[in-house]
């Protein structure tokens, strides 16, 4: 919709051609008011353009049109039952998350956004989809209205926050845990929407001191 706006410009363009002779009085006079017609349309167009979407999603497509790889993905969780918990993210902290749920027989569903990953893992037969978890069309695709939980694995803050409060307005029961970088970087997190935040650098602590206690008994 938005690009049906003729620019300033194509009026100096036909002005020209109509100087030249190139089209007629009457011509350069309907273009003239589909340019200017166009220009006092599009902020409303833009207004509308957020409802359209939806709308959209009421119309079906003509049976020969593709459908596009969300769509395929949102088929297949459509399928999906039960409780089960979201991933973001599936570096390392997220491919320790699906381990353990994996291994105590948990249903879940990682959003990625690499494509190279998704494509990857999809093949090893790991339920993952691509795209930005902070979408809320990708959200209610992966079912987080009815989900139990939802981990954040990622160290960004802000996006974090942004999904939180996606999530928490689909399912106000939803419990969401999220990375920080520090203890005061918890605390942010915490005053919003997000239930608990694990801290990167206490894990870090907890690591060097096992090592420290192991070094101390092997010196025993």
């Amino acid at each position: 919709l938005l690009l049906s706006q003729a620019g300033e410009f194509s009026l100096i363009v036909f002005g020209k051609a109509g100087s030249h002779g190139i089209v007629s009085p009457e011509q350069l006079s309907i273009v003239a008011g589909i340019v200017i017609l166009s220009l006092i349309l599009t902020p409303s167009l833009f207004a509308f353009s957020k409802y359209a979407d939806e709308l959209g999603k009421l119309i079906p497509s003509a049976p020969w049109v593709k459908k596009t790889s969300f769509q395929q993905q949102e088929e297949e969780l459509l399928s999906a039952s039960g409780e089960h918990v979201i991933i973001a993210g599936y570096g390392p902290v997220g491919r320790q998350a699906s381990a353990v749920l994996a291994e105590q027989g948990m249903c879940f569903t990682v959003v990625e956004l690499n494509s190279t990953t998704v494509k990857r893992e999809k093949a090893n037969g790991l339920n993952i989809v691509y795209g930005d978890i902070a979408n809320e069309s990708l959200l209610s695709a992966v079912k987080a209205e009815s989900a139990r939980a939802i981990l954040l694995t990622f160290p960004d803050a802000k996006k974090a926050i942004e999904t939180a409060q996606v999530a928490r307005a689909m399912n106000p029961e939803i419990e969401i845990v999220a990375r920080a970088s520090s203890t005061e970087e918890r605390a942010r997190l915490e005053a919003t929407e997000i239930d608990d935040a694990v801290v990167d650098e206490e894990l870090s602590a907890k690591a060097m001191v096992e090592f420290a206690q192991q070094l101390t008994r092997r010196a025993k």
